[in-house]
């Protein structure tokens, strides 16, 4: 996962992204007021401040709601409620974050808790009837011009969305429907948080004798701990060694043991959560008078509604479906040459055989590893980033880490700290186990005037760093980083004005954008000798021959690479077009088969790992692809001639990354391509005409 906002964790809450203008300040031209994140290793001090901050949010929104109708004013309504919001956000965004990060598992609980209650909180905050009679008496004066007019789009937008977010959580429902609703979202709630604690606290292993690890690399090898018996070892199963394993175990056997445990990872519990989630959701778009929750939640993104998203879907579907089975023909050719064996490419088969067509064209994934030491790798990324958007990174020691192994970022503007990040690269037990951005405390202007500084971190899972702290990173794991900094800066260089529309909250649809566009940076040659340098001689860049294979293989199985996201997304919308009576397992396997075209391995519940469900994407997952189409025509028209050119930059952060869902996003492309966009960049991206 590319994304992920701890906010609410049913969803996270986005500006919808209607016409505004652009922020009214800029970003060197406002004191920011730098707030650090308490993170504790106490439970007990975690449960207190969730607490504390829950209170202080009632009472506000309780002053609000006893606003006299002759009284309503934008202050005391609409605007009193986004700042009890913004701070509350600000208050336990470190406290829910631990839920995460955080190696004691006493401390992930009770930042678990704490979520939890934080979200069904802020559920109850838009299902509340007296703030929204509160916010539409101030709506009726402000028609009869009893209230002067609003003072620009921002905040005519802020009360616009705050309006539709009551009526969107059932605030035009009777009293007992209500009841209902607030329920049912809150049953919700619980399930993700339990079906994400299932997937992070899994600790399954696969156990190999030493003598069946040909292929995989010595140093993947090295970190492997005994077995239960002296002839084993064993191999830990998350998003950091599947793919090590799966690429390059030549014993079958072992790929098999991998993959099919790893497909059952969250097990049948995850999918009866699903099941009833599903269900949930369905049952709550009917309530609030929509067809299905696709129509629900895509009614607020840039696709519009669920039929949209299932043409997009087909007509990709149509265009990859034929390079997909010339691949799998390909892969099969290969199998039986190598092998003698005429069967159809298994799970277990796909990855090993892509990665043998890969070294085919001269690329050994184990030397180009040696390039990319992980220190080597974000001081290049840093560079480039600083480069194109006139900013510094610098190291932040004196700041508090929940983990020894994590690192603490400044930001500077000129000569001022804006905001703050931290990486958090390594895997360890309990951990979040995909990659992801966090927003832990959201950027919004204050009464004062002052602007509260945000910050963010990224959660990865890279490979054990060997004694010298030093991870060496494969190709995808570096365009994964740069990918998902690039979150960090839409959240971190924000001037949105109000925390609802800063940052990453813009529409779902979009979101992804950004990030993609940069990851462009690791497919050409400039950007690869920027974030490379020999493990032992860091002034060695990855050589001319190696970075052209590396170029040359960027299609290699892109048909089956995006006939399994397809199947990723059409599972989601089948999921959430339905009443909640599909079994996930059957649609799951059943698109894996015919659209991704090769099946799960038997008794695989790949469903209970699909996180995205339950993290803000769901009925959203096509946004990745829906998103890079307008990623990849801003990169090819305005970066490809010249990666570095800081004034290309500098419009790309002003007009894309500072107004956050102040402006429509596709006003936003267009500004910044200086016409409408296209697909044409998307699909020469793909190897498509």
């Amino acid at each position: 996962m590319r994304l992920r906002l701890v906010s609410a964790l049913v969803g996270i809450v986005l500006g919808l992204g209607g016409c505004g203008s652009s922020p009214t300040f800029a970003s060197t031209a406002i004191k920011r007021t730098l707030t650090l994140p308490e993170f504790t290793d106490r439970p007990e001090q975690i449960s207190k401040l969730c607490a504390e901050q829950r209170a202080k949010l009632t009472q506000n929104l309780d002053a609000i709601g006893r606003v006299a109708a002759e009284r309503a004013d934008f202050a005391s309504t609409t605007l009193a409620i986004e700042m009890a919001l913004a701070d509350f956000a600000s208050g336990v965004g470190a406290q829910e974050f631990l839920a995460y990060v955080s190696p004691d598992s006493k401390v992930r609980q009770a930042a678990n808790a704490c979520q939890q209650e934080d979200a069904k909180l802020q559920l109850e905050v838009w299902t509340r009837g007296d703030l929204y009679r509160a916010v539409k008496a101030f709506d009726h004066r402000l028609k009869e011009g009893k209230e002067p007019p609003l003072r620009d789009a921002q905040d005519e937008q802020l009360h616009r969305e705050t309006l539709l977010s009551f009526k969107r959580s059932g605030l035009e429902l009777s009293a007992s429907a209500r009841a209902d609703y607030l329920a049912m979202q809150a049953e919700v709630v619980t399930l993700s948080a339990a079906f994400i604690k299932a997937l992070s606290e899994d600790n399954s292993v696969i156990e190999v004798s030493s003598d069946r690890l040909k292929g995989l690399p010595d140093d993947f090898v090295r970190k492997l701990k005994l077995g239960k018996h002296d002839y084993s070892l064993q191999i830990p199963v998350n998003e950091a060694t599947f793919p090590v394993v799966m690429n390059n175990a030549d014993d079958r056997e072992v790929r098999r043991q991998m993959a099919t445990v790893y497909e059952r990872r969250g097990g049948e519990a995850n999918v009866a959560r699903l099941k009833k989630i599903v269900e949930l959701r369905a049952n709550l778009a009917k309530l609030l008078g929509y067809r299905t929750f696709a129509d629900y939640v895509t009614e607020i993104k840039m696709a519009g509604n669920a039929q949209n998203v299932n043409n997009f879907l087909a007509s990709l579907l149509k265009g990859l479906k034929p390079e997909g089975e010339r691949e799998l023909g390909e892969l099969e050719d290969l199998k039986r040459r190598e092998t003698g064996d005429s069967g159809p490419i298994e799970f277990w088969d796909k990855y090993y055989y892509l990665n043998q067509l890969t070294k085919a064209q001269g690329i050994d994934e184990e030397e180009i590893k040696k390039y990319f030491p992980s220190d080597v790798v974000v001081a290049g990324m840093f560079n480039i980033y600083e480069r194109l958007l006139g900013v510094r990174f610098v190291p932040a020691p004196d700041l508090k880490v929940w983990h020894p192994s994590v690192k603490a970022y400044r930001i500077f503007d000129g000569g001022r700290a804006i905001a703050i990040f931290y990486f958090d690269l390594v895997p360890r037990l309990g951990k979040y186990s995909h990659q992801a951005s966090f927003s832990i405390i959201p950027a919004y202007q204050l009464p004062d005037g002052d602007y509260h500084a945000p910050c963010s971190a990224i959660v990865g899972n890279f490979n054990q760093p060997g004694p010298d702290g030093i991870s060496l990173l494969s190709h995808f794991e570096v365009e994964t980083l740069f990918h998902e900094f690039g979150h960090v800066m839409h959240q971190t260089l924000t001037t949105a004005r109000y925390h609802t529309f800063s940052g990453t909250k813009v529409r779902r649809d979009f979101v992804e954008a950004p990030s993609q566009m940069m990851a462009n940076w690791v497919w050409r040659e400039e950007g690869l000798r920027e974030l490379s340098g020999y493990f032992r001689d860091h002034s060695r860049k990855l050589p001319e021959d190696l970075v052209q294979k590396i170029v040359a293989a960027r299609n290699v199985g892109v048909g089956l690479y995006y006939l399994r996201q397809l199947s990723f997304d059409v599972t989601d919308m089948q999921l959430h077009t339905s009443d909640g009576n599909l079994d996930p397992d059957e649609v799951f396997n059943g698109n894996m088969r015919d659209i991704a075209l090769i099946p799960e391995p038997d008794g695989g519940h790949g469903i209970a790992g699909f996180i995205h469900l339950v993290t803000g994407y769901e009925a959203g997952v096509y946004g990745y692809l829906y998103s890079k189409v307008f990623a990849e025509d801003m990169f090819a028209t305005r970066f490809s001639e010249n990666l570095f050119d800081p004034r290309v930059g500098a419009e790309y952060r002003r007009v894309i990354l500072e107004p956050g869902g102040t402006i429509d996003p596709l006003a936003l492309v267009t500004q910044f391509l200086k016409r409408p966009p296209n697909d044409k960049a998307f699909l020469h991206s793909l190897g498509l005409n």
